[in-house]
């Protein structure tokens, strides 16, 4: 199924009262900085049955606080269950962080040219993840070997549970 992206007066979108996320004020920093940066590339979801935002409340909240006249948006038909469980669904589906790759990406984008804070991380998360110890696969062979070492009696060279 294609959708078409619209742009619509901030003014007419329509929050929904039941959304369940929310969003600390020094992540709502860190959003509007982004949209500052990169600009409103990300649509929200509106449903054309209710009228309702389905997914995007904190970036329209964002778009209210730079004073944006209009964002993008996509259109979808729900039936307002649907609606909400798509909402949730928006809102609780999410990865996890390639530490490796992540340190490798904010290592590269990291010269000094531009404000890193863009990126969502802000300086004391970036320095904690660049000096946090990584464990590769011959560190952590080594803690299994340890780990069975000590889990040997030393007299009777039994297995401790």
């Amino acid at each position: 199924m294609k959708y078409k992206i619209k742009y619509i007066p901030l003014d007419s979108v329509n929050p929904a009262d039941y959304n369940p996320r929310k969003i600390a004020p020094e992540d709502m920093k860190k959003l509007v900085k982004s949209i500052s940066a990169f600009g409103f590339v990300d649509p929200i979801i509106i449903n054309d049955v209710t009228g309702k935002v389905v997914g995007g409340h904190q970036r329209v909240a964002a778009a209210e606080f730079l004073k944006l006249k209009e964002i993008p948006a996509i259109f979808v038909s729900l039936d307002p269950t649907m609606e909400k469980a798509f909402n949730l669904a928006l809102n609780k589906i999410s990865g996890e962080w390639d530490i490796p790759k992540l340190k490798d990406v904010l290592g590269e984008i990291e010269t000094g040219d531009f404000d890193i804070e863009i990126t969502g991380f802000d300086e004391i998360e970036i320095e904690q993840l660049m000096t946090s110890i990584h464990l590769d696969k011959e560190d952590l062979d080594d803690v299994e070997q340890k780990e069975k070492k000590e889990r040997v009696c030393p007299n009777c060279g039994e297995i401790l549970s």
